[in-house]
């Protein structure tokens, strides 16, 4: 940096000297050359120079002018070379510029591939938790909703009425399909919730008798409201006709069935309404009415 700035002083120094070498001076003795006349003025009113730098710069273009001129092809052969390998450079340059574009791109387009893979990944992700999350809202009522079923409480006189039809003998020509009087069997039930949640019971129907049982009556039912396992009252249900001698005879033989059978209709908290559909029969070894099917229909919203 010192170098530099003395460099530039001297610079400065040498073109002021030459700017005033181009002035006339006062006194001559001043120069560092004196200069030289051929002839002298008649009146010595001739003005003063100091050549000493005006005619060095003279010298110096007149000497550069000679040298251009004799080593002409030389100087423009040298540059021809140096503009020849500044081409070179300048190819390699952009040839290194270019590989370094085309790595870069390269690198960007695998980067970019990356995160597309990642947002891709992310997206599935989020679809899953989501779908998840749906399945979990979805699967909620259904694990916690109320479920309603009947449960068997009695079943008195059935094997009574059932021996009195087959045993009776009015006497005469009886065909055996005429209804048999004391045989008019009741049984009781209740609806019990297995679900969580409450139950808001809307209608009961029942029908019991031989089957086909015929027409299911709606019911009475004391409570309308069920608490996660709780349970009506009793309720009663007589059956739809008298049996015949025919029909006890077929329930002994497992030709004809006894049977009970409902339609319970529901709402659970969520407004969604169902019904359970089910069907009890008369079990001949185990004297009793055996379920012997229970579904639901499909559900509707409110």
């Amino acid at each position: 940096m010192l170098k530099r700035n003395w460099a530039l002083i001297a610079l400065v120094y040498l073109a002021i000297a030459e700017i005033l070498s181009w002035s006339p001076v006062p006194d001559l003795a001043l120069c560092l050359i004196q200069p030289e006349y051929s002839e002298q003025a008649a009146d010595h009113n001739e003005p003063k120079y100091c050549p000493a730098f005006h005619t060095g710069v003279e010298v110096f273009f007149a000497a550069a002018n000679d040298v251009f001129e004799r080593y002409e092809k030389l100087i423009i052969g040298g540059f021809t070379v140096v503009l020849a390998i500044s081409t070179i450079g300048l190819w390699l340059a952009t040839k290194r510029l270019w590989d370094a574009g085309e790595r870069q791109l390269a690198l960007l387009a695998e980067t970019s591939a990356g995160q597309s893979r990642d947002m891709r990944d992310s997206i599935s992700a989020a679809k899953a938790s989501a779908k998840a999350a749906q399945d979990s809202a979805d699967a909620l009522p259904r694990v916690e909703r109320a479920y309603v079923y009947p449960t068997m409480v009695s079943s008195r006189n059935i094997k009574e009425c059932i021996e009195t039809a087959r045993e009776f003998n009015p006497g005469g020509h009886d065909s055996g399909n005429e209804p048999v009087p004391a045989t008019m069997a009741t049984l009781t039930f209740r609806l019990k919730n297995y679900g969580k949640t409450p139950a808001v019971l809307k209608s009961v129907y029942a029908g019991f008798g031989v089957s086909p049982e015929g027409s299911e009556f709606g019911v009475t039912v004391p409570d309308s409201i069920l608490g996660s396992m709780e349970t009506t009252g009793d309720i009663a249900v007589k059956m739809n006709a008298l049996l015949t001698r025919n029909q006890a005879s077929g329930i002994g033989v497992y030709t004809a069935s006894l049977g009970f059978s409902g339609l319970i209709t529901f709402e659970d908290i969520w407004g969604s309404e169902h019904v359970t559909d089910f069907y009890f029969k008369w079990d001949q070894e185990a004297e009793r009415m055996a379920l012997h099917g229970v579904k639901e229909k499909p559900q509707k919203n409110s």
